[in-house]
Parts: C-alpha cells; structure tokens; sequence
C-alpha cells in the first residue's frame, strides 16, 4: 500500500510539473532572447506561453530600441526537445517567416523571410556611426551556423540603400544585394560583385558570444 501511495505521489507530481512546464509564461523567452544575444535583441510586451507565444521584437541602437518586428509568433515543437533542440515556427506581422532550430553548438534558419528597417544594422558597433537608412528583405533557405558544421546561404535585398560615408549621406537607386554565407565557423556577409558599395561583415563564433568585424567599407 506505501509503494502505490508512493507511486500515486510520483505521477501526480509529474503531471504537475508538465503542467507548470506547459503554462511556461513567454517572458521566459524574451529573457532567452535577450541573453544569446547579449541584449542586443529584446523581446518586448511578451504574450502567451514559451510554446505559444508573441511579442515585439526590437533592437537596441544608439538612438535607443528601434521595432524590428511589430508582431512577432512563435511556436514551439516539443518532440524536438527530445532531440535537445528548441524548434521555432515563425510569423512576422502575420505572415510565415520560416524556423529557427537552436541548440547548444549552434543555429539554423530555413525558409527565413523577413522585411526589416536598414536602420538595425546601426546595433552592430562598427555601423554605428553610418547611420543606414532603406529597408533589408532577408531570404534565407537553410543556413547552419554551428562550432562544428556551418553551411548554407542566402541574402538580403537592401532597398533605397543609403549610409554615411566620409562625412556624406551616400544614396544609391535600385537595389544593393547582400550576400550571406556560412563555412569555417564564420557568418559572413558582403555585397555582392557590381554593387555601388563594398562592405564585408564577419560574425566568428566563439565561446564568448558574436563579434562583429567591418573588414572594408568603400563608397
């Protein structure tokens, strides 16, 4: 009678404890946010569970937090936990922006579609005096940003693409095509051949968190 009484005690704790895991609030995630990307990002007036959720994501400047997305979802799967990754479905203003996979030795996006204010990259020290201005459409199949495997690309369509060269604000008509690379436990990025403006941007990964590294601007 103690060992059912004992084991009664058990399952019922479980239940609980699932329970409790179930109704995680979502500032949990704003908090997750907040530290991978060591306060860069910031998940504001979170809403829902870390299962179901939303909230405002934003990025911090040095204007102060600029709105990346008004109305950010997610959706989490839980039988990729078994696996020991968090796997994301994402909507962006009620439109399906695609996945992130996260786990302990990386990242992976697919089918990432997002359209963001230019002004963002001023969140990245050495682009913080250019003062961008346009705006970034971001499409990104399948990349795999990981300590041991990063493969992948994609690119980002700047539009009415404008930055503060040498004292001047520089504009460029058309398009100015970014593209993104993953290899050798490097996130790369730069523009590409034919483009009015050079910039190249790497993102190593390390054990400290990201760092950013303007190789070469040029008007």
């Amino acid at each position: 009678a103690m060992n059912r009484r004992w084991v009664g005690w058990l399952a019922g704790g479980t239940l609980l404890a699932l329970a409790l895991a179930w109704q995680a609030p979502a500032w949990l995630a704003a908090d997750l946010v907040a530290r991978q990307s060591q306060g860069r990002l910031q998940l504001e007036q979170p809403q829902g569970t870390i299962w179901s959720g939303g909230g405002r994501l934003v990025v911090q400047t040095p204007k102060g937090p600029l709105a990346l997305v008004e109305a950010l979802a997610w959706r989490v799967d839980p039988l990729a936990l078994l696996a020991a990754r968090l796997v994301m479905t994402l909507e962006a203003d009620a439109q399906p922006a695609g996945e992130l996979h996260l786990w302990r030795e990386g990242l992976e996006v697919k089918d990432l579609k997002l359209n963001l204010p230019a002004s963002a990259l001023t969140a990245l020290p050495q682009l913080q005096r250019t003062q961008p201005t346009g705006t970034l459409r971001v499409d990104i199949p399948a990349l795999r940003w990981a300590e041991r495997d990063s493969q992948g690309a994609g690119r980002v369509i700047w539009q009415e693409a404008g930055l503060q060269l040498a004292g001047s604000l520089a504009r460029w008509r058309g398009e100015v095509v970014v593209e993104i690379g993953a290899r050798d436990n490097l996130l790369s990025f730069h523009t590409a051949a034919g483009s009015p403006v050079s910039l190249r941007l790497a993102l190593p990964r390390g054990e400290r968190g990201l760092r950013s590294e303007l190789a070469a601007p040029a008007p």
